[in-house]
């Protein structure tokens, strides 16, 4: 039996956009609910499997021990497939509020900026 740490899901979730469940079924990642009965469960086996970089064997041992879903490596692999336009419709909807109180400098009014880098090395 594998120890799987208990993770503050209800935290994470508060940072989500409020529609993060709407936007699992406009992505087409969830078409029926068999196994995986939530979209936080599903996004906390891809977020396990991207940030322990475990095998899909891995994660779906993960998904049996943590009582989540009885689920194949192959069903994990579809699933997780489906939800990268799930992820980055989140990102999507979160990027906004992330640049809502950028005010562009009036010194760079006159150049079109694409990146700045605020690095500070200093080498001798």
């Amino acid at each position: 039996m594998i120890d799987v740490p208990q993770i503050g899901i209800p935290q994470m979730i508060k940072l989500l956009p409020e529609n993060y469940a709407q936007l699992i079924l406009e992505s087409g990642a969830i078409r029926r609910w068999r196994g995986i009965k939530t979209p936080e469960e599903l996004m906390l086996l891809c977020l396990f499997h991207l940030v322990n970089g475990s095998t899909l064997v891995e994660t779906s041992r993960i998904a049996k021990d943590a009582h989540i879903a009885e689920i194949s490596d192959v069903a994990f692999m579809d699933r997780f497939a489906l939800c990268a336009e799930w992820f980055k419709s989140i990102c999507e909807e979160l990027s906004p509020s992330l640049l809502a109180n950028y005010a562009k400098p009036a010194y760079l009014d006159k150049y079109r900026v694409i990146a700045l880098d605020a690095s500070n090395v200093t080498e001798k």
